[in-house]
């Protein structure tokens, strides 16, 4: 057990020197203060980053779905896995449908794309493709499907279009920074189309071994 919850024997009270004597313990800000405000952010004057919090409407997602891409992504994270890491143990077992990445979706965008749980789906925008393992659930809502962030990227090429046929999100999300001043990248959401795949079931290859290792 590593700490007793009761009241009695709480131990750790987070900002507990500052809360008794905050000009003594000063915080690392521009005040020494809890702020909700910067003076030193705003006064960047950045359009995309104020100086306090604020709402700004993703560039992609449920309120600027297109014909072509009528649906908003989300690229949760995995239960199975730490971002990418542990992609390549036996893990990935317990979720992919067909070795891959599954997608899920909801009923009523299923039922009118004929996918149902078990099909292998294409994912698509203008920046990519990739192959998922369709999950009919009510879980998601309509207009929106998942397909959970990390899996090993896979691409082939296939009729001169380049695809990952093993569910890589990121091949589907924006490459730029979350802000003028943050450098975070935009990897959790984008806009897609999403349809039953009628081609070859394509080999996921990301798992072989080497045939010889060299030690």
């Amino acid at each position: 057990v590593l700490f007793d919850v009761r009241e009695k024997d709480r131990k750790f009270v987070a900002f507990e020197d500052f809360r008794k004597d905050p000009k003594a313990h000063s915080l690392d800000t521009e005040s020494g203060l809890i702020q909700l405000y910067s003076p030193k952010i705003a006064g960047y004057k950045y359009a995309d980053c104020l100086g306090h919090p604020s709402y700004f409407v993703p560039s992609e997602g449920v309120n600027t779905k297109t014909q072509d891409t009528p649906l908003a992504l989300m690229a949760c994270k995995s239960r199975y896995r730490m971002h990418s890491q542990l992609d390549g143990t036996t893990s990935h077992h317990f979720a992919n449908i067909e070795d891959r990445e599954p997608c899920w979706i909801n009923p009523a965008d299923a039922k009118t794309r004929g996918i149902e749980s078990g099909d292998v789906v294409l994912v698509r925008n203008k920046r990519g493709a990739l192959l998922a393992g369709a999950y009919v659930t009510d879980r998601v809502m309509p207009g929106v499907v998942v397909v959970h962030h990390g899996a090993w990227f896979a691409p082939m090429d296939v009729n001169g279009r380049r695809i990952d046929v093993h569910g890589n999100s990121n091949t589907l999300t924006m490459d730029v920074p979350t802000s003028s001043l943050a450098c975070g990248n935009i990897a959790s959401t984008a806009l897609v189309e999403v349809e039953k795949w009628k081609g070859e079931l394509l080999r996921v290859y990301v798992y072989d071994q080497p045939e010889r290792v060299l030690v």
